[in-house]
């Protein structure tokens, strides 16, 4: 069982990688880019890494020393020998909402995921749910959509937008609000 100290530092972190296998005598991992931001990997920053283990799952923080985007090859402070590697092989690299804002920066119209998720779904003043999820298939991101209540009634719990403009007219991460269209359609074909 995690601490609540565990619980709290999991839920505010952004998995960024997958850390790989032990590569030559001074601590070197293998490191399976998630993010689209790879410049999170900024010399000092503080990683958290976390075993996938359903049987023990721990969570330690790693401080980056150096990041080889080539041959993506990552070295933190704390581990200097294969021995210590391997015991991260498999574990998801995470890293915290601030660095993740503080390193990564958006484009006009571009939005983390996480400030995504949690915002409500309208559609001409209509709520049709809460964005829960984001999932990419191939290039296109979908949200997964808790269905409102009123609705759920006569329509499927959970439903898929694709964010496209064919869909998205307007995100609103400071009112928590996505404006659609065509959404409702989608919803009833559920």
């Amino acid at each position: 069982m995690k601490s609540n100290i565990q619980n709290n530092i999991q839920n505010t972190l952004i998995e960024v990688a997958k850390l790989g296998r032990s590569v030559g005598l001074h601590g070197a991992m293998k490191c399976h880019i998630l993010t689209d931001f790879p410049e999170i990997f900024q010399t000092n920053t503080t990683f958290f890494a976390s075993s996938m283990s359903s049987f023990y799952k721990n969570t330690i923080s790693l401080t980056l020393k150096s990041f080889d985007s080539k041959k993506q090859l990552i070295v933190f402070h704390e581990i200097t020998t294969p021995e210590s590697a391997k015991t991260l092989t498999n574990c998801i690299l995470s890293c915290s909402i601030e660095d993740t804002k503080k390193y990564c920066h958006l484009n006009k119209d571009e939005f983390f995921w996480f400030d995504i998720i949690g915002c409500m779904v309208l559609e001409n003043n209509e709520k049709l749910g809460k964005v829960t999820d984001i999932q990419r298939i191939t290039n296109t991101d979908f949200l997964i959509i808790q269905t409102d209540k009123k609705l759920c009634k006569q329509y499927a719990r959970t439903f898929l937008i694709p964010y496209i403009n064919q869909f998205i007219l307007t995100t609103d991460i400071t009112n928590k609000t996505i404006q659609t269209q065509n959404a409702k359609a989608i919803l009833e074909e559920s």
